[in-house]
């Protein structure tokens, strides 16, 4: 087996530094999008959604049994969710994508956990049945979440 050059290493290297960098702005995000989704709650005067416990429950054995568990780990659940995304994100803004493009990109992907994964695991209803100010709430909590990642990402001192 041929010996990595050091160009390879160094690429390997960049390349995982960037996605460190990534998860950690994607906590950032992660609570970002947790406090505006607390803040729209005791504006509107709704529960909180717990429907990343039901995801989470669709796996054989795993059983949330009080209200309050389910509701914490909606909310760990979407900073977990946060950290994994946004080490995508670090890997994909620069050298693939400049920063904005990246965010725009990012923010489509940041959608699919509550418009694909959930529907397609009956935890929610898909997105074409969902009320107006559903689609406009979902689409800006995801928008606080990409522009809070990417936002952190740049700001961030280099790892």
């Amino acid at each position: 087996m041929a010996q990595k050059t050091r160009d390879e290493v160094q690429r390997q290297l960049t390349s995982r530094l960037r996605a460190v960098r990534g998860a950690v702005a994607g906590l950032v995000g992660g609570v970002a999008m947790t406090a505006s989704t607390v803040a729209e709650m005791r504006l509107r005067g709704r529960p909180a959604s717990d429907v990343p416990a039901q995801v989470l429950e669709r796996i054989p054995g795993v059983r949330l049994q009080s209200s309050r568990t389910r509701v914490a780990t909606s909310y760990a659940g979407t900073v977990v969710t946060g950290a994994i995304a946004g080490a995508a994100y670090g890997l994909l803004v620069r050298p693939r994508l400049p920063p904005r493009p990246a965010a725009l990109v990012f923010f489509v992907g940041a959608l699919a956990p509550d418009a694909v994964i959930a529907p397609a695991v009956g935890a929610a209803p898909p997105p074409w049945r969902w009320t107006a100010t559903e689609l406009v709430l979902s689409a800006a909590h995801h928008a606080v979440f990409a522009a809070a990642t990417a936002a952190a990402y740049e700001t961030a001192p280099p790892l």
